[in-house]
């Protein structure tokens, strides 16, 4: 437990925290340490979780991939996995119902019948685990398939699964971590639809991994494998932080013209309403030169 008031972690028997001196709270005070338990386990959960603003612009390049095997391959012994656990689970079942509705087991004592119930509850939820997870991994390999190319991170604690050509092959980083003195290995993590390479010495170095860059490492590896030809995807480039200001600039830059522009309809009024003026006072002169005319005539 920690120190409600500076966080120094308190070892058991300590009373009173080392650093600051307050109490502990005392092992009745349930609300207190119920609130203080919250509290570390919201701190330790959003530490183990991966913010998309946390992750930093530095990529990582050096990947390692490898060739698990065929798709259809892959198919096969995660649906003979699925289909084995289904049948040991209906055994399972079929064993409680016999114990339940039948005299099979009326041999067995209390301590034999509590082993036998017990195996079978654990074999039933144990079994229901991995037909839930061999469902789920074959639902998203089949996505990745429809997509023709793709990788993903199906499994919780193993390298992301990608599917090119027909083929499985499993993504890991190779190089160390970039922020560490030491050399430290590196395991990636998905955070919704981004992939990053996470520190296993410091969870707070993230770097981003670019996908087109993952799939061109598969593409590499099946052309080094088989000699398939590919086209590699461009890389995701950052944008330099000077190109904005330079956007920025020219476009207050196109403000004024924009202001100035408006300007020429006043001077265009103007000019009209001169030439307007000049015509209505030449055309009387010319009337009363006409009059003068016929006078002397």
């Amino acid at each position: 437990m920690k120190c409600p008031e500076c966080g120094t972690e308190l070892k058991d028997g300590e009373k009173v925290c080392p650093n600051c001196g307050a109490k502990r709270p005392g092992y009745f005070n349930f609300i207190k340490r119920r609130q203080l338990r919250e509290k570390e386990t919201a701190e330790l959960l959003d530490k183990s979780y991966i913010h998309a603003e946390d992750v930093s612009k530095t990529q990582v390049t050096q990947l390692r991939v490898t060739y698990r095997g065929k798709l259809s391959e892959e198919f096969t012994r995660s649906g003979i996995k699925a289909a084995i656990s289904g049948l040991l689970m209906i055994g399972c079942i079929v064993v409680i119902a016999l114990r339940q509705y039948t005299d099979l087991m009326d041999g067995l004592d209390t301590i034999g019948t509590a082993i036998v119930l017990l195996g079978a509850f654990i074999l039933l939820f144990g079994n229901g685990a991995s037909l839930a997870n061999s469902a789920y991994y074959l639902a998203r390999l089949n996505a990745l398939k429809k997509q023709g190319v793709g990788v993903s991170k199906i499994n919780y604690g193993k390298n992301p699964t990608a599917v090119y050509a027909g083929g499985v092959y499993e993504v890991a980083v190779s190089e160390s971590c970039p922020a560490c003195t030491t050399p430290t290995a590196m395991h990636i993590e998905q955070v919704q639809d981004m992939l990053v390479a996470v520190c296993n010495a410091d969870r707070n170095h993230l770097y981003k991994l670019d996908k087109a860059r993952v799939i061109n490492a598969v593409m590499d590896c099946e052309f080094r494998r088989s000699g398939l030809q590919y086209v590699p995807l461009e890389p995701e480039k950052e944008q330099p932080e000077n190109a904005q200001e330079e956007g920025g600039g020219a476009s207050e830059n196109a403000e004024p013209e924009k202001a100035e522009t408006p300007s020429a309809e006043p001077a265009a009024e103007e000019t009209l309403q001169s030439e307007a003026a000049h015509t209505e006072t030449s055309v009387p002169g010319e009337d009363s030169a006409g009059e003068d005319g016929d006078k002397t005539e």
